[in-house]
C-alpha cells in the first residue's frame, strides 16, 4: 500500500556504494537521480543530480490528490497541515532543509520513462537506491521507492524495509534486516545491488 509521512533526499546510484559511502551519504552524499524535494511549491519535483552523473531533466512530477490528510500542494512556509509542502507546524521542515508531505492515499510523485541505469550505460548488476523518510502512520506493508521492471524499498508487516530487484519477470527482496522504520522521526534507508547480492542499510 501506499506510503504516509514524508520523504526526503531520495537518490539513485548506478554502482553498489560501500558501507563507508554509505555512512557518507548519511551524513551528505552524489548519485544519477536525486530529489531533493526542497521546492515548496509547485508539482515539479527537480533531478538534482550533478551534471556528468545523471540527467538532470528527468524531473519528478508531484500528484496530490484531493482526499487525505494532504488535499493540496500549498507551499513550505504557510504551516497548513492540509498542504503536502507545509504539513502542518513543521512548515515543510526535511532531514535536509524541506520535505514532501504524502499521505498514503492518493499522493505520489512520478517520473517519465526512463531508466537512470541505462542512461548512464549500466545495467542492473551496480546499484544502490534509497532515502530519508518520517512515517507519520504505520510504516507496515508499504511502497517507499518504485522504478518499474528495476527495482523498489518496500516494507514488510513489521515496518521492516525490503529491498528489491526485478528480474525473470518479477521482483527478488532480500531478507528483511532486524532494524524496523521508526513511526515519527526520521529513518535514513540505503539498499544496495551487485549482481548477486541485496543488502539493506538502516540508519
Amino acid at each position: 500500500s501506499a506510503y504516509t509521512g514524508k520523504a526526503d533526499q531520495v537518490r539513485v546510484w548506478n554502482y553498489v556504494l560501500s558501507q563507508a559511502q554509505i555512512a557518507y551519504d548519511y551524513n551528505r552524499g552524489g548519485p544519477v537521480a536525486w530529489y531533493k524535494f526542497d521546492e515548496c511549491q509547485g508539482t515539479t519535483a527537480n533531478n538534482s543530480a550533478p551534471t556528468g552523473y545523471g540527467d538532470p531533466g528527468n524531473d519528478g512530477t508531484i500528484t496530490i490528490g484531493a482526499t487525505g490528510t494532504y488535499t493540496s500542494l500549498g507551499t513550505c512556509p504557510s504551516g497548513t497541515a492540509s498542504e503536502a509542502w507545509s504539513h502542518g507546524a513543521d512548515n515543510g521542515a526535511g532531514k535536509r532543509n524541506f520535505a514532501l508531505g504524502l499521505d498514503g492515499s492518493n499522493d505520489f510523485v512520478t517520473t517519465s520513462a526512463f531508466s537512470p541505469l541505462a542512461a548512464a550505460g549500466a545495467t542492473t548488476t551496480n546499484l544502490t537506491w534509497g532515502g530519508w523518510f518520517y512515517p507519520i502512520t504505520s510504516a507496515a506493508s508499504k511502497t517507499l521507492i518504485e522504478k518499474a521492471t528495476e527495482f523498489q524499498l518496500t516494507t514488510d508487516s513489521s515496518s521492516k524495509p525490503l529491498c528489491g530487484i526485478y528480474y525473470s519477470a518479477a521482483f527478488h527482496n532480500n531478507a528483511a534486516p532486524a532494524s524496523a522504520i521508526t513511526v515519527g522521526s526520521w529513518n535514513h534507508v540505503l539498499c544496495t545491488y551487485d549482481g548477486a547480492n541485496i543488502k539493506t542499510y538502516v540508519n
